[in-house]
């Protein structure tokens, strides 16, 4: 079975600033959330300008220009909102692939 999710990149003012759209396959939900989540994730690390990432179930993928809350405003469902770390300088300097030693 297939289920969509999306993944929104929230603001410290609340804004939303991305969108992504995209499918997991799985026999059961919860592998597929799983996926999912992971996927959230990884744009937690790359949006450094997003206070958190929100983690959206969906009924399908949404490929409009219509946001999917006034598509399906009873079906869309928020599965987990990730706060993204604060980057402090010393963890920004071990993220810098050129600067290893090994």
């Amino acid at each position: 079975m297939t289920y969509a999710y999306e993944v929104h990149g929230i603001r410290e003012d609340g804004s939303v600033f991305g969108i992504v759209c995209f499918e997991r396959d799985g026999t059961q939900k919860y592998e597929a959330d799983a996926e999912a989540y992971a996927v959230a994730e990884h744009y937690a690390e790359l949006w450094s300008q997003a206070a958190s990432v929100r983690l959206y179930g969906t009924p399908e993928v949404n490929a409009s220009s219509v946001s999917s809350f006034n598509l399906w405003p009873d079906q869309v469902q928020l599965i987990s909102e990730i706060p993204v770390a604060l980057k402090t300088e010393y963890n920004k300097h071990l993220l810098q692939d050129d600067d290893v030693p090994f």
